[in-house]
C-alpha cells in the first residue's frame, strides 16, 4: 500500500514527492523522490527510502 503524503513543486521545473510504502507484513518505509521536468517530460532525478520505526 502506498499513500502520497506531500507533493511540492519547488520551482516550475522541479518537484518533491514524499510518501510511505508498506508491503504486507513488512515495516513501513518513508520515501522521497525528486523530479525534474526536461523537455516537457517529468523525470525521476533522485529517490531515497528509510525504514520507519512503528506505524506511519
Amino acid at each position: 500500500m502506498t499513500r502520497v503524503r506531500t507533493a511540492n513543486q519547488s520551482a516550475p521545473a522541479s518537484g518533491e514527492v514524499t510518501y510511505v510504502s508498506r508491503r504486507t507484513g513488512g515495516a513501513p518505509v518513508r520515501r522521497s523522490s525528486l523530479w525534474r521536468r526536461t523537455g516537457g517530460t517529468w523525470r525521476l532525478y533522485c529517490q531515497q527510502g528509510t525504514v520507519a520505526a512503528g506505524n506511519s
